[in-house]
């Protein structure tokens, strides 16, 4: 069995880990990273993130952005205009 920690804070700095037990989720994760899925060790966490890095995007102005001019923080609201 695979698992996949997740972890979020709240706008007050409360640490919540969500721990999913999500096999398809973990499979697709690795076929995007290009990684066969094997045993977990320090290599396999070496590789999944150089390849985290070199495949999926990350961007920050917009959250910068939003905390400085908008006062918001944390999961973003699809609702909000």
């Amino acid at each position: 069995m695979y698992y996949l920690l997740l972890v979020f804070y709240t706008n007050d700095g409360e640490k919540i880990n969500y721990i999913l037990m999500i096999e398809d989720l973990l499979n697709r994760y690795l076929n995007i990273l290009g990684i066969d899925k094997k045993n977990p060790d320090m290599n396999l966490l070496n590789e999944v993130v150089k390849s985290h890095l070199l495949h999926l995007p990350f961007e920050n102005i917009s959250k910068i952005y939003y905390k400085k001019y908008k006062n918001l923080a944390g999961i973003p609201n699809p609702n909000y205009s």
